[in-house]
């Protein structure tokens, strides 16, 4: 799949560089032949790069499923504390600023609570929708400055083992854009399980 995208991009770079018209010495019809074959091979990589998922072709629709698994060691106490302490962000992620818009109910990062992520121009709201200490923490993506998307699940479960802890944190949204769609989701599984991880390991080897 990957080779069918680069020759078709190729192509699409050739007939660019090449077709030079001129009205004089080509008629209608040639000039409306050459558009449409630009088209079509145009579509193709739109059909290659979105419609056709990753490089294994698991997914083809515009759901993007982030799911990673890591196994920490801190006992899920300590990992639950610092995974739900947004204001420690900055410490052990790639966050510029970290904000609390809203308290939650009975806890301050607790059920209900909003947080601001900002790291340069990228920044994101999520909704704190679950806390169940030590076990498990619960979110939804409310807005974002990234791209049109609808979170349908933010879920980070913590597992003791040994006094250690292994973590799972899935992570389901729908990217709400035309055509592109499916593209944009692949991308983001992949640059977004990166990120969880980085996240994860920066709270391993936090104080």
């Amino acid at each position: 799949m990957d080779n069918l995208v680069d020759t078709s991009y190729l192509y699409v770079l050739q007939l660019a560089e090449t077709w030079t018209p001129d009205l004089e010495q080509m008629n209608l019809k040639n000039i409306s032949l050459s558009i449409i074959a630009i088209l079509v091979v145009g579509m193709v990589v739109l059909l290659g790069l979105g419609l056709f998922g990753g490089s294994d072709g698991t997914h083809s629709d515009n759901l993007a499923r982030i799911e990673v698994e890591h196994l920490l060691n801190k006992p899920p106490e300590a990992v639950f504390e610092l995974i739900s302490a947004h204001e420690r962000y900055k410490e052990f992620a790639n966050f510029d600023e970290s904000v609390l818009l809203e308290e939650g109910d009975t806890e301050k990062n607790g059920l209900g609570a909003l947080r601001r992520l900002s790291s340069g121009r990228m920044w994101f709201q999520e909704r704190i929708t679950c806390f169940d200490r030590p076990k498990k923490m619960c979110y939804r993506v409310e807005d974002n400055s990234i791209i049109p998307l609808k979170h349908e699940i933010g879920e980070i479960t913590i597992e003791p083992i040994d006094g250690k802890s292994r973590v799972i944190w899935v992570s389901h949204a729908r990217v709400e854009f035309p055509f592109l769609g499916p593209f944009l989701a692949r991308r983001m599984e992949s640059s977004s399980a990166e990120a969880f991880l980085s996240i994860l390991r920066g709270i391993d080897n936090a104080n």
